[in-house]
C-alpha cells in the first residue's frame, strides 16, 4: 500500500484537475489507513484517513465528483470517528451501547466491518444486526452492514469434496437474506451508487441473485426519472 500511495501522490500532483487521479489518491490513503487500523496502529490510521478526507474536501470544493465525493467523505469521517474511539468500538459491547445515540451508527458500522475483515463473524453479525435495529440508520452504515452479512455468508464453504451441512446451509442462507434485505434498506435510505454496489468484491456472493439484480435495475430506473 505504501508504494502504491507514493505513485498515486505523484500522479495526483501532476494533474490536480483529473478527478480520477485525485480519487485514486483518496483510495491509496484509505487503504493505508485501513491496513494500519487492522494492525491496531490507531493514531497512524487516523492520520491516513484524515489525508483521504482532505483530498475529498478539496475535490468537493473544486467541483470534482461532488456527490460521490460527499458520500465517500461521510464514510471516511465515520472511520476517523471510529478510529479515535477504537477502544470503545472494538471493546466491551455494553460500553459501546452506552455511547451517545448519534455515535452508534458509525461505531456499530465500523465494529461490524472490522470484525468481519478479521473473520470474527459472530461478533460482526451481532453489530450489523444492532445497527439495523436503530431508529434511523443512514444509508452508508446500512451498506456497511449489508457487506458484513455478505462476507459472513461467503465465509461458509464446504471442504473440498464435501457438502455443506444442513446447519451451515441454513446459516449461509440466513446471512444472504439479511444482506439483501439490508442492501435494499440502504437504497431506501438514500444509497444510489449502484455502480459501486455492482463491482463491490465484498458483495460478490449476491451478484447472481435475482433480488440483487432487480435492486440494481430499480436503482437505475429511479435515477433516470
Amino acid at each position: 500500500y505504501e508504494s502504491s500511495l507514493r505513485i498515486r501522490k505523484v500522479l495526483a500532483a501532476a494533474d490536480k484537475e483529473n478527478a480520477y487521479a485525485q480519487s485514486d489518491l483518496v483510495y491509496a490513503h484509505y487503504f493505508v489507513g485501513d491496513a494500519l487500523y487492522t494492525q491496531g496502529e490507531y493514531s497512524k490510521a487516523a492520520k491516513s484517513f484524515e489525508l483521504a478526507a482532505g483530498v475529498l474536501r478539496t475535490m468537493i470544493a473544486s467541483g470534482q465528483r461532488v456527490e460521490d465525493s460527499k458520500k465517500e467523505l461521510q464514510e471516511v469521517e465515520d472511520e476517523i470517528r471510529a478510529v479515535k474511539m477504537a477502544k470503545v468500538a472494538f471493546g466491551d459491547w455494553d460500553e459501546l451501547l452506552g455511547q451517545p445515540a448519534e455515535s452508534l451508527p458509525g461505531l456499530l458500522g465500523s465494529r461490524g466491518y472490522r470484525f468481519a475483515r478479521q473473520q470474527k463473524f459472530t461478533e460482526a453479525v451481532k453489530a450489523a444486526r444492532k445497527l439495523c435495529e436503530l431508529k434511523e440508520p443512514d444509508s452508508v452504515n446500512l451498506y456497511k452492514a449489508a457487506r458484513v452479512f455478505a462476507l459472513a455468508a461467503a465465509s461458509i464453504e464446504a471442504d473440498e469434496g464435501e457438502k455443506l451441512t444442513a446447519e451451515q446451509s441454513r446459516l449461509r442462507m440466513t446471512w444472504i437474506d439479511e444482506a439483501l434485505k439490508t442492501l435494499k434498506q440502504s437504497v431506501e435510505a438514500g444509497w444510489d451508487d449502484f455502480d459501486r454496489m455492482r463491482v463491490d468484491a465484498e458483495l460478490i456472493i449476491l451478484r447472481s441473485m435475482p433480488e440483487f439484480q432487480a435492486l440494481g435495475k430499480a436503482t437505475t430506473t429511479e435515477a433516470q426519472k
